[in-house]
This record gives structure tokens, C-alpha cells and sequence, in this order.
């Protein structure tokens, strides 16, 4: 009983070194498991505040990054609306250099033009005619009038008018502050009107149309002294290059008609100096009839007067006979 109590009691005493080394392992084990976890707690704490470290670095980098591409992208909007802008200005400002020469050219063309139309012996009336044919055809006038200032009358006088369907209507001689034309010869200074038949009647204006009609009226002069007045017509509103046009021919169509009026004045006199040439021609060829009718009847009366001499003396000497002729019958 002893042996076996003896043997219980070793086993009962192993059994308890083997649960506590069983424990002891367990302790261990759980020491390094908690160990472990506290460390791999560390970590992970360390881990945590590194990714969100590394998250806010990496938000506030991100956010730098937006702005940064947002101020770019900005500046490059801003820019290529610059560009842009500056684009639109020198495109607008081509194009209105573009429209400019456009316009120089039209009326260097149509000055050009005007003038061949001026060149060659023209009359006034010829002149005028083809004066105002190339102007309402230039500038696409429906119809226009050309008058003449007679200084000497002090009055214009109708010379030439344009595709008018009423001739009739046209006042043929204006006194200066007559109506429009006269007006503006007067202010020597331009004028227009506007306005439809009835308008136009009421105002004097040389210009008759059914349609509404814008008239320029310009006065042109050689020298400062007034030489005539153009009146233009237009279908609706007058452009701008046809009103540039139509004053910049005007100093020409001044020139060319003290040109021709010249001519006219030099024509006349040579006319004139001619006729008297011829009268004292006439004058000289009686006065050279005169002359030898003058000698002959010289001449005639030298004979007259040489037979008077011869008769005289014949007389005289019928007259000696006679005389002797008593004294020799007294003797006998």
C-alpha cells in the first residue's frame, strides 16, 4: 500500500511539475503573444500615424498640385484669351486697314477715271456731260444735275443732267441762295437732302424722284471763285466712299472747267481777233480800191488838167491872134 501510495503520490507530484511547467509554457507563451501584440499594436499605432502622416503630406502635395495645375491652367486660359483678345483687335484692325485701302483704292480708281473722262478739247456742255455720266455711274447715283455759275449774271445755269426722267421739271437757272443749290453755292460749302417727290419739290431741290432719295449737293471752284455746283442722287442713304468720292473730284472738276471755260475765252478771242483780222482786211483791201480809184481819178484829173493847160493856151493864143487882127486891118 505504501509502494503503490508512494507511486501515486510521484506520479500526483509529476502530474503538477508537468501542468506547471505546462503553465509555465502557457505564461510564456502568452507573455510573447502579448509582447508580440503590443508590439505589433506599436506597429500598427505607428503604421496608423504614418499613413495618416503620409496621407495629410500626400493630401496637402495633392492639394499643392491642384493648385498649382489650377493657377497654370488658369494663367493658360487668361493667356490664350489674351492671345485671343489681341488676335480679335488685329484681325478687327486688319480688317479696317483692309477696308481703308479698299477705299483708297476705289477712289484713286474712280479719280483716275474722272480725270481720263476731263482730258481732250472738251466744251463746257461736253465737259459737264461727261462729268456727271462717270460720277453717277461711278457711285450708282439714279440720277444727278450739273449746273454752271454765270459770273455775270450771277445766277447758275443748267448744263448737263443724268438719266432724269422729267426734263421739264428741271429748273434751268438757280440765283445763289435759291433753294438748296443756290444755298449751297452761296455757304460754299456742301449740303444734303433727303426726301420724296413732293419733299423734293418743297425744298427746290434740282432732284425729282418717286423713291425716297438722299441728294449731295457740291459746290466746286478753281482758285477760291465759284465755277458750279453738282447735285448727286442716291437711292436710300449715301455711303461713305461715294461722299468721299464726290469731294475729292470736286477740286479736279473745278480745274477742268476753268480749263475749259479758258479755252472757251481763247477760242472766242481768237475768234474775234480773226473777224477783226479779216474786217481790216476788208478795210484794207477798200481803202487799196479806194486808193487806186483815188490815182486814177489823180491821174484823170492831171489829164483834165493838162488838156485844160493845152486848152488854155490854144485860148490864148486864138486870143493873140484875135488881137493882132485889128491892128492889121486898123494899118491897112
Amino acid at each position: 500500500i505504501n509502494a503503490e501510495y508512494m507511486g501515486q503520490h510521484d506520479m500526483l507530484l509529476n502530474g503538477k511539475q508537468v501542468m506547471d511547467n505546462i503553465r509555465a509554457t502557457i505564461d510564456r507563451i502568452n507573455a510573447k503573444e502579448d509582447a508580440e501584440l503590443a508590439q505589433g499594436r506599436s506597429k500598427t499605432q505607428s503604421a496608423a500615424n504614418y499613413t495618416i502622416v503620409t496621407i495629410f503630406v500626400g493630401s496637402f502635395i495633392f492639394l499643392a498640385i491642384i493648385l498649382f495645375l489650377f493657377y497654370y491652367i488658369q494663367k493658360t486660359f487668361d493667356q490664350q484669351k489674351k492671345i485671343e483678345e489681341e488676335i480679335r483687335v488685329t484681325n478687327i484692325e486688319l480688317e479696317k486697314v483692309l477696308a481703308e485701302n479698299e477705299s483708297k483704292n476705289w477712289l484713286l480708281t474712280g479719280t483716275g477715271l474722272i480725270n481720263e473722262k476731263m482730258q481732250g478739247q472738251q466744251s463746257e456742255k461736253e465737259l459737264a456731260e461727261n462729268v456727271l455720266a462717270e460720277v453717277c455711274h461711278y457711285t450708282n447715283a439714279v440720277t444727278g444735275t450739273f449746273y454752271l455759275y454765270n459770273d455775270a449774271e450771277e445766277r447758275l445755269e443748267l448744263y448737263a443732267s443724268y438719266a432724269f426722267h422729267d426734263l421739264g421739271a428741271l429748273k434751268k437757272t438757280i440765283k445763289l441762295k435759291e433753294g438748296w443749290i443756290g444755298q449751297a453755292a452761296e455757304n460754299r460749302k456742301e449740303a444734303i437732302v433727303k426726301g420724296r417727290l413732293n419733299d423734293a419739290m418743297s425744298l427746290q431741290s434740282s432732284i425729282i424722284s418717286e423713291n425716297l432719295v438722299e441728294s449731295l449737293i457740291v459746290p466746286f471752284f478753281f482758285d477760291k471763285q465759284l465755277k458750279g455746283v453738282i447735285e448727286i442722287a442716291f437711292s436710300g442713304d449715301l455711303d461713305k466712299n461715294s461722299h468721299d468720292y464726290i469731294l475729292a473730284v470736286a477740286d479736279d472738276i473745278g480745274i477742268a472747267v476753268n480749263t475749259a471755260q479758258a479755252r472757251t475765252i481763247m477760242h472766242d478771242l481768237f475768234e474775234e481777233t480773226q473777224q477783226q483780222a479779216e474786217e481790216l482786211e476788208a478795210q484794207q483791201e477798200e481803202m487799196r480800191v479806194t486808193n487806186e480809184e483815188l490815182m486814177n481819178k489823180t491821174e484823170m484829173l492831171e489829164a483834165s488838167e493838162e488838156e485844160l493847160r493845152t486848152q488854155q493856151e490854144e485860148l490864148r493864143a486864138i486870143n493873140a491872134e484875135l488881137e493882132e487882127k485889128p491892128m492889121y486891118s486898123a494899118l491897112i
